[in-house]
């Protein structure tokens, strides 16, 4: 099989070209008013997916802001009706088809059809509707479902695969529905009460959807430019696409109009696809309201198969009803698909919610905002490093710039991960990454609340010891109980090892002092290298040892008493007892 030719190539690889693109920014920025800030939404998930890949929004001047809307058709799924997928794929004899996107969608309580597909059930992922009819045509004992998604792009093959079973007799085909329309989600947007009533959430144009556009053509948004006074400019998925859709909607905003422009010319016309809407129309027809994630019920905007065609409707075959579930409490994916809030706004962004662990359905699919800005590393701003010298890009000589300066526009290096690599040196808050980088100086780590043993340095400690040479260090906090034969008392505020103690205070008397210190329980003065030059005498015992001389009541001048007679043992000096 012969390769694409050269020309086809060359033809793509232009509208990413380098060159091109900083000529194109520069004019951008010399037609922006620098005295007003321009809000634009891209509607579709590829046009964010190429801002964000290739960087255009660096491109940009600061006074033109990209809004990001909900133009992707898993994001804007509502939980119900994955919940209703799920429940159907659980049944005995059903098996579900549905695009891999649709398999890691979250639904209540965390659930998805990957984690059902676990539990046993049969759900397979399909690249096209007419992978599902081959696997119905094979699998004639077997329920076939294909759950479909998807904009006015992906609804005309859904309409031909349902004609096609209908025509091939299949009874065991049908399809749960979930076709959607764009200019209802657009007009449902400048409803919002962010943007019509609050002002939070401001649009001074749209980009208009590429791949929709071709079905559909122009001529549905001129009803945005004439009712709400909201220029359009329909643009392609290539850097260079998007930033001339950017300067033809300053322009109109410059000029004060209110226009449809169409910057996709090369495959869009104005009246669209006719054979495709006629197949659409013969399939399907409009559903009065249909629920959006993050748009709540939007009459008329989404699509339902007709009656003629209503053996292939899974909802009627099955009596299926989606359930009302809400989304996750700390997800923000229902205010990032309106516009109100930005990736990097959300709390679980890069934490908890990552493509490998999705809490909100923009995180899971290849054209969410979530995804693609974790993915191509834009959650993170990047530090204003210096411009190398001309002839010394990344350590090219003069060949080097040339092809900098005439090369094509590459896909932006990522950005560091929330959690840098371990061994790095560079701590959380870290904005430089280390690759290429030379680092003077980085915050020392936080210490542990139990410092490692032999340290010397306190809980406090802000220094670490490696390659730091320590002139003083904060003493540790002294335990309850000092170590025996340290020689000072739970009050020290000196360690003692390297240290010259000239005088430290006496440890408290034991209520009990031991045995032949003569020192009673009032003594203030260890015996311990001092010179005792006076005592208090004991206080004599309330039974005195016999034999002393000192009885119960007598003085000091008693007499010793006689020695006894007999029967003593020679050499003691009293005598033993019988």
């Amino acid at each position: 099989m012969s390769g694409p030719r050269p020309d086809a190539l060359r033809f793509v690889e232009a509208f990413r070209d380098g060159g091109l693109a900083r000529g194109l920014a520069e004019a951008i920025r010399r037609e922006a008013d620098p005295g007003r800030v321009y809000r634009f939404m891209e509607f579709c998930g590829g046009h964010t997916h190429a801002i964000a890949r290739y960087g255009v929004e660096d491109l940009l001047p600061e006074n033109i802001r990209m809004i990001h809307g909900p133009g992707c058709p898993v994001c804007v799924l509502p939980v119900g009706r994955v919940a209703l997928a799920i429940e159907l794929a659980g049944r005995e004899g059903v098996t579900l088809c549905t695009y891999g996107d649709m398999l890691r969608v979250p639904g209540p309580d965390g659930d998805s059809l990957l984690k059902a597909r676990a539990r046993g059930a049969d759900v397979r992922m399909v690249y096209s509707a007419a992978d599902a009819l081959a696997i119905a045509r094979r699998e004639t004992a077997r329920e076939v479902v294909f759950f479909a998604i998807g904009f006015e792009t992906t609804t005309p093959p859904t309409a031909l695969v349902i004609r096609q079973a209908a025509a091939e007799g299949l009874a065991n085909f049908s399809v749960l529905c979930n076709h959607v329309l764009t200019p209802s989600a657009m007009r449902a947007i400048l409803e919002a009460p962010e943007v019509r009533e609050f002002g939070r959430v401001p649009i001074d144009g749209f980009v208009g959807p590429a791949h929709v556009s071709t079905v559909i053509g122009t001529e549905p948004y001129r009803y945005f430019a004439e009712e709400y006074r909201k220029p359009v400019v329909v643009a392609g998925f290539e850097p260079l696409d998007v930033m001339q859709a950017v300067r033809m909607l300053v322009r109109q905003v410059n000029e004060g109009r209110a226009e449809v422009e169409n910057e996709y010319a090369r495959a869009v016309r104005p009246e669209g696809n006719r054979k495709a809407q006629e197949l659409v129309a013969e399939v399907f027809e409009l559903r009065r309201s249909f629920e959006w994630r993050g748009l709540g019920l939007v009459p008329y905007s989404a699509l339902r198969i007709k009656a003629a065609y209503a053996a292939f409707d899974a909802e009627r075959r099955f009596a299926l009803e989606a359930p009302s579930v809400p989304d996750h409490r700390a997800c923000a994916c229902a205010a990032i698909l309106r516009g109100a809030r930005h990736p990097r706004d959300c709390r679980l962004f890069g934490t908890v919610c990552t493509p490998q662990t999705p809490v909100g359905s923009c995180m899971v699919s290849s054209e969410g905002a979530c995804a693609a800005y974790y993915t191509y590393g834009r959650f993170r701003p990047s530090p204003s490093l210096p411009t190398p010298p001309e002839g010394e890009w990344r350590g090219e000589g003069g060949e080097g710039a040339a092809a900098r300066r005439s090369g094509s526009l590459e896909r932006a290096p990522p950005r560091p991960s929330p959690r840098p690599r371990r061994g790095s040196g560079v701590g959380r808050g870290a904005k430089v990454p280390l690759r290429g980088v030379r680092v003077l100086w980085s915050a020392p780590p936080r210490p542990s609340p139990r410092p490692r043993r032999g340290r010397g340095v306190g809980r406090g400690a802000k220094v670490p010891l490696r390659g730091v040479r320590v002139l003083w260090s904060a003493p540790p906090r002294p335990s309850p109980r000092p170590r025996r034969g340290s020689g000072v008392g739970r009050g020290a505020k000196v360690p003692l090892r390297g240290v010259r103690v000239l005088w430290s205070a006496p440890p408290r008397p034991s209520p009990r002092p031991r045995r032949g210190r003569g020192v009673g329980r009032g003594a203030k003065v260890p015996l311990r290298g001092v010179r005792v030059l006076w005592s208090a005498p004991p206080r004599p015992s309330p039974r005195p040892c016999r034999g002393r001389g000192r009885g119960r009541g007598r003085g000091s001048g008693a007499s010793p008493p006689p020695p006894r007679s007999g029967g003593g043992r020679e050499g003691a000096p009293w005598g033993d007892e019988a």
